[in-house]
C-alpha cells in the first residue's frame, strides 16, 4: 500500500520552536535524530498529543525508521517547497506471525519522548501477510521564501 502524507499535525512543541526560528529556516534542513513510527490505535493527533498517546506497531519484521531530514528542498506543489521523505515497511515471515492494522504514523525525537507530530491515515492499512508493505511519502515543508533566500 502506498500512502502520501497530507494531514500531518505538528505538536505545540514544534510549532513554538519553528515560530522562534522562522526567519532562519535553510533550504536544507539540518540533521536531527528523528524517528518515524507506525501506530496501531485509532488516535486522532492533536497539537497537545504526546508520544505515549500512540501504540507502536509490532508486526513481524517491523522496526521504527530513521527520518532523514538532510535532503535538499524540492518543489512539492504549487508554491510549496519541502523535503519528501520516503519510508517503506514490509511484513516478514515469522512463526507465529504478528499482524497489525496501522492507523497512522508519528515523528519523534530518537532516544527521547518529544513528539514532533503525527498523522491518522484516511483508512487503516493491514500489515498481516508476508509481502504486505506500506510505503509512506511524508513531506517536510520549507517555505518558498527560505528556498529563494538560500538558492
Amino acid at each position: 500500500m502506498y500512502v502520501i502524507a497530507k494531514n500531518f499535525v505538528w505538536t505545540n512543541l514544534v510549532v513554538s520552536q519553528l515560530a522562534r526560528a522562522a526567519h532562519m529556516i535553510p533550504a536544507t534542513i539540518p540533521a536531527r535524530s528523528a524517528k518515524i513510527m507506525l501506530y496501531t490505535n485509532n488516535k486522532i493527533p492533536t497539537p497537545n498529543a504526546v508520544l505515549g498517546d500512540f501504540t507502536e506497531a509490532n508486526f513481524s519484521g517491523y522496526v521504527s525508521a530513521s527520518y532523514n531530514t538532510t535532503a535538499p528542498a524540492e518543489k512539492l506543489g504549487e508554491g510549496t517547497w519541502g523535503i519528501a521523505v520516503i519510508t517503506t515497511w514490509n511484513v516478514a515471515a515469522a512463526t507465529p506471525p504478528v499482524t497489525n492494522l496501522i492507523y497512522g504514523y508519528a515523528l519523534y525525537l530518537d532516544g527521547g519522548t518529544d513528539l514532533y507530530g503525527a498523522e491518522l491515515f484516511d483508512s487503516p492499512v493491514a500489515m498481516a501477510a508476508v509481502g504486505d508493505f506500506l510505503t509512506l511519502a511524508s513531506p517536510f515543508p520549507v517555505s518558498a521564501r527560505a528556498q529563494w533566500q538560500n538558492g
